[in-house]
């Protein structure tokens, strides 16, 4: 029996609470299927593809929600964790810095880029405004 799109939603949307990251891919791919413009479907699927190990399908979904939206600070920042993930130095730094540069979303990343050792490119350098802002914000961590 085929399932109706939303219904595949709801089950990937189950599985990824449940943690059960395989099935929650595997029902993502189906939905995504039936709606391949659902950005955010890209992104979950995204999120599920690297808890569940599969790097290349991470960054798949990542670059699809990306190419589509690529002002997305935080999808920026995901890819770049998995870039990190897989010791892709470069490939991270470049995402991190995107998301960095997309204004206050954009925090985590500049995280990133300071734990990468990579101050250089936070927006701004590494003594701009957006470095205090980073410094600021870590200290309410």
């Amino acid at each position: 029996m085929k399932l109706r799109a939303a219904r595949l939603r709801d089950v990937a949307r189950k599985a990824a609470r449940d943690r059960d990251w395989p099935g929650a891919t595997i029902a993502w791919r189906s939905y995504l299927a039936r709606r391949p413009d659902d950005v955010g479907a890209w992104i979950q699927y995204g999120h599920a593809a690297k808890e569940a190990g599969d790097a290349d399908g991470a960054i798949a979904a990542y670059s699809r929600a990306l190419a589509a939206v690529p002002s997305d600070a935080e999808t920026w920042w995901h890819l770049g964790g998995v870039y990190r993930r897989r010791g892709d130095r470069a490939a991270a730094i470049d995402c991190f810095a995107r998301a960095a540069a997309l204004g206050p979303a954009g925090y985590r990343a500049a995280a990133e880029l300071v734990e990468v050792g990579a101050r250089d490119r936070l927006p701004g350098g590494a003594g701009g405004d957006e470095a205090a802002r980073y410094q600021a914000f870590r200290r309410q961590l």
